[in-house]
């Protein structure tokens, strides 16, 4: 009997801490690379988001991928002001610089600060290729108007391919890469959804 009550409990004690934990995050300001799915030998587009911005003025961030994948080219969101970027995409890590001297107030919007284009191995082995941020602030590398440092978690992401080269099923997780089914599937799936949200692609 108290093994039934016990359960439950511990079930909404995690829910709970997961809710709060969730929402601590959601108004943390964030840069991310997106996760996505791309064929084998083929194009994989991911984009770069900023959310919760509290106003910057500069951006410089580092870009480093999986060694397998060649970068092809980098396009800009168009929301942090003047972008610049080196015409050699052979660089990994390659640096991404938004530098606005001349401007006399904050960027606050949320979005898509750059897209990347990188050109998938055609490899028979299902796997991912991590794709990272990095920034050093005691280079002044995001500031705000003030000249000071802006703090921002960064959330890894990766390009996810299948064993056959095709794109993977939308049953595959995210964080994993594996497909889950029935009622402990879902949960998993559950379960790696929040770690996704929170921390990136594994």
């Amino acid at each position: 009997m108290k093994k039934r009550i016990l359960i439950p409990i511990l079930v909404l004690v995690f829910l709970l801490a997961t809710a709060s934990i969730v929402i601590n995050a959601a108004a943390t300001p964030t840069i991310s690379v997106e996760s996505v799915v791309a064929r084998a030998g083929e194009e994989a587009v991911v984009k770069i988001t900023m959310e919760h911005n509290p106003g910057v003025i500069g951006v410089g961030l580092t870009v480093s991928y999986d060694p397998e994948l060649t970068l092809t080219g980098v396009e800009d969101g168009r929301i942090l002001g003047e972008f610049i970027s080196a015409p050699n995409y052979k660089h990994n890590p390659y640096y991404l610089t938004w530098s606005n001297d001349t401007v006399e107030e904050d960027f606050h919007d949320d979005g898509v600060i750059a897209i990347l284009y990188f050109s998938v191995p055609d490899s028979e082995e299902k796997r991912s290729y991590d794709i990272s941020l990095s920034y050093d602030n005691k280079n002044f590398e995001i500031f705000n108007y003030q000249t000071k440092t802006v703090e921002f978690r960064l959330k890894p992401g990766a390009i996810y391919v299948n064993e056959a080269g095709e794109t993977v099923t939308d049953k595959a997780c995210f964080y994993c890469g594996h497909e889950h089914t029935g009622l402990l599937g879902w949960f998993i799936k559950w379960i790696h959804q929040i770690l996704f949200k929170l921390f990136g692609a594994k």
